[in-house]
């Protein structure tokens, strides 16, 4: 279970860092996925959504150093990944069919 926790802390990390990047690339004008960060989908109640993916990520790398400790993953932490993985699949939806892009980060 360690090997296990140790791989979603990693992939934790590596989301918070593409998470930041898009963050970032939201204010730019000239990148590669102005559609995207551009669209009404972009935000969700007045918030950026690479801004709710920098709290999901860090929430998560925390709970997972905590899991990393306890050797216990919490129910608040399944609950989490369960919702980060539809909330992903939603976001590939609305960026492949509504929006009709790529977009390498999002």
């Amino acid at each position: 279970m360690i090997e296990h926790l140790i791989f979603v802390f990693v992939l934790s990390f590596f989301g918070l860092l593409v998470s930041l990047r898009i963050y970032a690339l939201q204010s730019a004008k000239n990148t590669t996925c102005q559609r995207a960060y551009h669209s009404k989908y972009a935000s969700l109640g007045g918030f950026r959504s690479a801004g709710l993916g920098v709290f999901f990520y860090l929430t998560f790398l925390i709970q997972t150093f905590h899991a990393l400790q306890s050797q216990n993953i919490s129910l608040l932490m399944q609950i989490q990944a369960a919702v980060g993985i539809a909330v992903s699949a939603y976001l590939a939806y609305i960026l492949f069919v509504k929006l009709k892009t790529f977009c390498l980060f999002c």
